[in-house]
């Protein structure tokens, strides 16, 4: 691993991981602040409706989307050998995943608040993030399952023993979680139903410790994906 890639994929997993961890801690910070209840329409949305509540975890999850971009783009130049076509798909998923995302968040932050803020919010119901049946969480739901994907794709180029065998299972079991989550949000059209709600919490849970173990990779200029790999 060059010089390069070492430095861009370390700082690119320092940064992930603090937009990781930072959102899932402001997350739970403001769902104590703000206990929230069911949907009730969007004249009680629009009453009881506070930036602080929407904009700082769109904002930690609007900065992650291209930091994970960079973050792929810098482990695909890594991997040596066949598998680089493995961190290649990885790659294509995530950007996927991040042009959708972004636009999603760039809506939510910056038109759907400025209306609500300007009195004209009476038409946003299928719009706001409040409404679990939105087309928000539509979008949501449809870019991470991309970016689940990109990690079930990298998951093989890591391990089988050390700091890599961690990194491997963790988007293995973040797979698995999103699989399950994905299904349930086909079936019901409710991003807060149980299975996709445990789903985000495995995600915040385990994605910061794998991005913070992949900036370790980087900063110790691990190969990926070569004979050492299974």
């Amino acid at each position: 691993m060059s010089r390069l890639v070492s430095r861009v994929g370390f700082w690119a997993a320092v940064l992930a991981t603090v937009w990781a961890a930072g959102f899932a801690i402001v997350a739970v910070a403001l769902a104590l602040a703000f206990p929230g209840g069911e949907w009730r329409g969007i004249d009680d949305y629009l009453a009881s409706y506070r930036p602080v509540q929407a904009v700082p975890p769109v904002l930690l999850s609007f900065l992650l989307a291209p930091t994970l971009v960079v973050l792929v783009a810098a482990i695909h130049t890594a991997v040596v050998g066949p598998r680089k076509l493995l961190s290649l798909i990885a790659l294509a998923f995530t950007i996927v995943y991040a042009a959708v995302v972004s636009t999603n968040y760039l809506v939510q932050m910056a038109w759907v608040r400025g209306l609500i803020l300007s009195g004209e919010g009476q038409g946003l119901g299928l719009l706001v993030l409040g409404n679990p049946r939105s087309v928000f969480w539509a979008l949501e739901v449809l870019s991470y399952g991309f970016h689940v994907l990109g990690l079930l794709f990298l998951a093989p180029l890591f391990g089988p023993a050390g700091l890599g065998r961690w990194v491997r299972w963790i988007f293995v079991l973040n797979g698995v979680a999103t699989g399950v989550a994905f299904l349930a949000y086909l079936v019901t059209a409710d991003a807060w139903h149980p299975l996709v709600l445990a789903s985000l919490g495995v995600w915040s849970i385990t994605f910061p410790i794998a991005t913070a173990l992949l900036a370790l990779l980087f900063r110790r200029r691990e190969t990926l994906g070569g004979t050492g790999s299974p």
